[in-house]
């Protein structure tokens, strides 16, 4: 119960980060395409902890860039 809580608990904070950071930002397009992506290439229900991260690691870095590149970075993510 306690490893589930602490994903719970980790996936509500990056949730909140990712909620804050899009109500505050200047540039709404490049975060409605991160929330086009993200739901785009979503992933596992288990991995829910992984999420934030993936979204990070993954998906920012290549938003505005070339699609083979999102796609190869997604693929290759552990989440």
């Amino acid at each position: 119960q306690k490893a589930g809580r602490i994903r719970t608990e980790t996936f509500v904070d990056e949730a909140t980060v990712r909620f804050r950071h899009q109500a505050s930002t200047d540039v709404a397009f490049p975060e409605r395409l991160v929330m086009f992506w993200s739901n785009h290439f979503c992933v596992n229900a288990d991995d829910t902890v992984m999420a934030g991260a993936y979204e990070r690691e993954a998906i920012r870095p290549h938003i505005l860039g070339r699609f083979r590149d999102l796609l190869v970075a997604t693929a290759m993510h552990p989440a």
